[in-house]
């Protein structure tokens, strides 16, 4: 199955996922033919010394999200679901 997009999604800890904010990163035709496996995106407006949690979410053609990384808030560790 071939992601059409990825959504990146971050937020300070421990703020709720609801406070989180997203960037759409759209795959070009040449990385959904397979010539390259590595996304490059910039995020701005960063703090200095704080921590953030990251979800990236795979989008296919038709919108639906198919997964992604998942964090809880007790674990030090992501989870792919």
């Amino acid at each position: 199955m071939n992601a059409s997009a990825y959504k990146l999604s971050w937020k300070e800890y421990p703020q709720p996922w609801s406070e989180a904010q997203d960037k759409l990163i759209h795959v070009s035709s040449t990385m959904s033919a397979g010539v390259t496996d590595k996304i490059r995106v910039s995020v701005d407006d960063l703090l200095p010394s704080t921590t953030y949690c990251l979800r990236l979410i795979m989008i296919d053609a038709s919108g639906n999200e198919l997964g992604g990384f998942s964090y809880r808030e007790s674990d030090t560790s992501f989870k792919l679901i």
